[in-house]
Formats: structure tokens, C-alpha cells, sequence
């Protein structure tokens, strides 16, 4: 027993000693996986025979450093937008908060959401703009101090060695440069982080507000079949948000104008660039139409195809236009409206020349409904002009739904009976929606009206520009090849003619 005993104790001491030095070797492997930082170096002295040449050398470091940092020109721009801004931001909040304590429909808030993205898109870029000359200021600032470390304990060994009096000249006036350019420097620096932290406090300001609109908005949407809004024989004697009919008027003209002008001005890097792409196209579609015609010689079944090309302008309004939400992704409503009209006068000027006569009736009432759609959209929302607009333009789809209608029966034999059944309750559905949307109106549910409408009108719109794509490439992919091979490896044939 007793040599059993000794035997454990032998084995568990064993076990002890294996145990301890495995977790020693872990923690030496883990201690050289994660070696200590090593330390900066100290500043030193520096020595007698480097002064003269050093204090030349700080001399040009200190003017750099003071002109790198004096960047007063942008600052006092920024700081003047900035103060414009403030303005803007300010009547923007007194008439979001009036739009706000008004009844309506939600689009009454969601009319002004897009001025204040674009104020946030704004002070963001201030913001970033701060920010990198505050961190290379900083930057700066920290290179002073570190130099002026050094003459100090110069400024001290001199003491201590007994450095000629014109040396210790030199370090003193050393140090007088240094601590003026790090005043100077120090100066931009609190001047930046001011700007800085007045733009930033209007920024979180502008996320509030958005936060309290998509709120509010959401709140609007919850009963959305619910009248709100007076009835339209009511509303004749109630004043809108712009006040009388007369005044009313006056307010959309003068809003849109004021905010399509401002805009303007706010993106005209944006705009020159799409007047770039506007040009491409247009050289583009004029090459392409040198060789439109070798093209329809080879196959006559693509000429209507490419008779749009007789009119490069307008084809390359539409194609420039259509892809305007990339180039404008939050423009002012007033701004998207009048880019429609256009849009709308140049796909006019190409429907003659890609649509057969037959059907140019149909094209021509489409578009009258697209303007009124749009003239209904510059209508302020929340006032009498706009529910009138809005009567206008749901019967005028109405009428034209019936008109189509009763077009589809007269064409019943040419038209393939799915088809046929496909566009007749295609018709049938948005006339009643539009009869609906007319009725919501008058009665007062104006949010409910708006979401119907809006949404038959984007089936159509949608549809439209799907039946257009197909027409433009109704040709094969072989014919397309062979136009794509002629194109690339004609011999002696120029693809300017």
C-alpha cells in the first residue's frame, strides 16, 4: 500500500510538471505571436553643428505648413453657401411643419421630401470637405508640436552646454517661428471645426426632419381608403394650402420656376453631362443612319425598325431623357415634369415615323393623358387646382379607355382571340379604376384616388414602353448579326459613308 501511495504521488507529481511547462510553452508562443508595440523614439537634442542649417530648413517647413493650412478661399465659400442654405433650410421647415398640421393625402409631405435629401446630399459634402482639411490641419499641427519638442530641449542643452550667444539666438528665434505658425495654423484649424460643427448640427437637424416626415407620411398611408380631404363641392369655399384658386396659380408658378431654377444651378455638373451623352447619341444615331439604308437593302423587314433614325434629335432626346433617373435620382417633382414634357414633344415628333397611320389615334390620346398626368404633378398638392386637374385627367383616361374599347371590337378578326381577351380586360379594368379614382376625388378620399390612378397609370406607361422596345427590335438575331458583321468587316466600306 505504501509503495502504491509513494507511486501515485510519483505519477500526479509528474503530471504537475508536464501540465506546468505545456502552459508555459503556450504562453511563450503566444507572447511571440504578439510581440509589444515598440515604443516611438524620444526627441533628442539637437547638436550644435545642425542648428544653423535645421533652423534654415524649419524656416521653409513653417511657411509650408502655414500656406498648406491657409485655405480661407473654400472655407469662406463653403461658409457663404452654407449661410444660404441655413435660409433655405429654414423656410423649408416652416413650410414642411405647415404642411405637416394640414389633413391631406400623403403626397402633401412627400412633395418637399426630395429638397430635403438634396439639402442632406449638400451638407454632406461640406461635411466631408471639413473633415479632410480639419484631419490634414491636425495633421500639421501635430508635426509642429513634435518639432517644437526638439528645440526646446535644444533651447535647454544650450543652457547646459554654453552655446555661443549667436546660436542660442537662433534656437530662441527658432522657437519664436515655430509657436507663431503653430497660432496661425491652430487659427484655420478652429475656424474649420466651427464651420464643421455648425454643419454638422444642421445635418442632424435635416435627418429629424426626414425622420419625422417618413413618419408622418407612413401614419397617411395606414387608412388609406379613408376620406381625407373635404368634399370637392365643399372645397370651392375652403381655402387650399396656397390659399385662393387666383393664388394658387400664382404659388405654382412661382414655386416650380424658383425650384426648377435652383436646381438648375445646384447640378450643373450634372446636366452638362447628360447634355454630353445627349451629343453621343446624336453623332451616333447620325452614323447609324448612313448606313440605315444599305441596312434596309439587305432586309426589308426592318426599315420601319429603323425609320427613327430619320430623326436623330428627337431619338436621342427620348433615349437621353428615358434614362434620366440616373443622372437625377432625387430631383425636385417640378423638375421631373417639365423632363417629361420634353420627353413627351420628342417621342411625338418619332411616332410618325414608327407607328402605322392606323394606329397613330391611339398614340396621339396616350399622350394627351401623359400631359395632363404631368400637368396634375405641377399642380401644388392640398389645393382645389390640383383635385381639378386630377377630375380632368381621370376622365379624360376614362374616355380614352372607352374609345379603345370599343376600337378593340371593331378589330375583333385581326387580333388573336387570347390576345383579344387580354387586352379587353386589360381596358375594362383601368376604365373602371379611372371611374373609381373620379369618384374618390369629388368625394374627398384624395390619397386613395392618387395611389389607383398612379399605379393604372404606370401599368401603361410601362406596357407602352415594353410594345415600343419590341417594334424597335422586332428583327431577328440573324439579321441583326449580318447588320453587326456588315458593320465591323465590309471591306472598303467607311461607317461614315
Amino acid at each position: 500500500m505504501t509503495i502504491l501511495r509513494a507511486m501515485s504521488s510519483v505519477l500526479l507529481a509528474l503530471c504537475l510538471v508536464a501540465a506546468s511547462g505545456v502552459v508555459s510553452a503556450q504562453d511563450t508562443e503566444e507572447s511571440a505571436a504578439t510581440p509589444e508595440p515598440t515604443p516611438a523614439p524620444l526627441p533628442t537634442p539637437l547638436p550644435a553643428t545642425e542648428i544653423p542649417d535645421r533652423a534654415t530648413e524649419i524656416r521653409s517647413v513653417l511657411r509650408r505648413a502655414v500656406a498648406a493650412t491657409n485655405i480661407g478661399d473654400e472655407v469662406d465659400r463653403i461658409a457663404r453657401d452654407f449661410k444660404i442654405e441655413q435660409g433655405h433650410l429654414a423656410a423649408l421647415d416652416t413650410e414642411t411643419r405647415r404642411r405637416m398640421e394640414r389633413t391631406g393625402p400623403a403626397t402633401i409631405v412627400e412633395e418637399v421630401q426630395n429638397s430635403w435629401r438634396r439639402s442632406a446630399s449638400r451638407l454632406d459634402g461640406w461635411l466631408a470637405t471639413l473633415k479632410d482639411y480639419s484631419t490634414s490641419i491636425a495633421d500639421r499641427i501635430s508635426q509642429l508640436e513634435e518639432e517644437r519638442e526638439i528645440w526646446v530641449l535644444t533651447r535647454e542643452s544650450a543652457d547646459e552646454v554654453d552655446f555661443p550667444e549667436a546660436l542660442q539666438q537662433q534656437v530662441k528665434d527658432t522657437l519664436g517661428a515655430i509657436d507663431e505658425a503653430h497660432a496661425a495654423v491652430r487659427l484655420h484649424r478652429d475656424r474649420v471645426l466651427t464651420l464643421q460643427a455648425s454643419v454638422a448640427r444642421e445635418r442632424t437637424g435635416v435627418d429629424e426632419m426626414l425622420a419625422a416626415q417618413k413618419e408622418e407620411i407612413a401614419q397617411r398611408r395606414k387608412g388609406i381608403v379613408r376620406i381625407d380631404s373635404p368634399p370637392l363641392w365643399k372645397a370651392f369655399g375652403v381655402a387650399g394650402l396656397h390659399g385662393e384658386p387666383r393664388e394658387q396659380l400664382a404659388a405654382m408658378w412661382t414655386e416650380n420656376a424658383e425650384t426648377i431654377e435652383r436646381y438648375a444651378v445646384e447640378r450643373n455638373e450634372r446636366l452638362l453631362r447628360q447634355a454630353f451623352f445627349l451629343v453621343l447619341f446624336v453623332v451616333v444615331l447620325v452614323v447609324l443612319r448612313r448606313r440605315a439604308e444599305l441596312w434596309t437593302k439587305q432586309d426589308r423587314a426592318i426599315e420601319r425598325a429603323l425609320e427613327f433614325l430619320d430623326r436623330p434629335v428627337a431619338a436621342s432626346l427620348v433615349l437621353t431623357l428615358l434614362f434620366g433617373e440616373l443622372f437625377h435620382p432625387n430631383a425636385p417633382r417640378a423638375w421631373s415634369d417639365v423632363v417629361n414634357f420634353l420627353f413627351l414633344l420628342a417621342l411625338l415628333r418619332l411616332l410618325p415615323k414608327i407607328l402605322p397611320p392606323s394606329m397613330r389615334s391611339a398614340a396621339y390620346l396616350l399622350a394627351t393623358v401623359f400631359f395632363l398626368h404631368q400637368l396634375t404633378d405641377l399642380a401644388l398638392d392640398g389645393n382645389l387646382i390640383n383635385r381639378l386637374a386630377f377630375l380632368a385627367l381621370s376622365f379624360t383616361a376614362a374616355a380614352s379607355c372607352w374609345w379603345f374599347l370599343t376600337k378593340l371590337r371593331e378589330l375583333g378578326n385581326t387580333i388573336p382571340s387570347g390576345w383579344l381577351r387580354v387586352l379587353t380586360f386589360g381596358v375594362r379594368t383601368a376604365f373602371l379604376g379611372f371611374v373609381i379614382a373620379a369618384t374618390a376625388d369629388v368625394v374627398g378620399a384624395v390619397g386613395f384616388a392618387t395611389a389607383i390612378a398612379e399605379g393604372i397609370l404606370s401599368s401603361i406607361y410601362a406596357a407602352v414602353v415594353v410594345w415600343l422596345a419590341a417594334t424597335l427590335l422586332r428583327a431577328r438575331p440573324a439579321r441583326a448579326s449580318r447588320i453587326a458583321q456588315d458593320w465591323v468587316v465590309q471591306p472598303g466600306v467607311s461607317a461614315f459613308g
